[in-house]
């Protein structure tokens, strides 16, 4: 697996956000992008329509928007998070968490742990995530960058809340 390099801040607004985190729109940098469950559960039926085409997300977001439809409050709520996973399901590539993913959760895990931090409970599906866009070599956007600090010298984060 190639090292990646650290990434550096595109924005000349000041920013509280580490200088290792880029501020970007989605989609800007032309290369393929991962978009994280943050991002995928914001989406609305219009943004969908125009995402660029070098955008993915990891089965694994997948799955946490497909846990939705069953914690919805009521059956409106509930066919509405439906129709979202549908349309997110036809409009955005879903890259397999696969063998490749699986080893690259090692060095995830080592990079939090070195912060100090335990790299389970909330946050584990997030760097497994992490690991899908490290295996594929791709940047990850979200707008949760503080979940992913202690990762920008493995993989680029793009921070797309600003």
């Amino acid at each position: 697996m190639p090292e990646a390099q650290a990434s550096t801040t595109t924005s000349s607004e000041p920013t509280s956000t580490p200088p290792s985190i880029l501020i970007q729109k989605i989609g800007t940098s032309g290369q393929r992008t991962l978009i994280d469950t943050s991002i995928l559960a914001g989406l609305k039926k219009s943004d969908l329509a125009r995402l660029p085409p070098n955008l993915a997300t990891s089965t694994l977001a997948v799955a946490e928007l497909a846990r939705g439809p069953g914690a919805a409050a009521d059956d409106l709520e509930k066919a509405r998070r439906l129709t979202h996973l549908g349309q997110v399901e036809a409009s955005v590539e879903a890259l397999p968490f696969d063998t490749r993913c699986a080893r690259a959760y090692a060095p995830v895990c080592r990079a939090v742990e070195k912060l100090g931090r335990k790299p389970r409970g909330s946050r584990a599906i997030d760097l497994l995530i992490a690991a899908t866009a490290l295996a594929h070599e791709v940047p990850l956007c979200t707008l949760n960058s503080k979940d992913l600090r202690g990762l920008e010298q493995l993989i680029e984060i793009v921070d797309v809340s600003a």
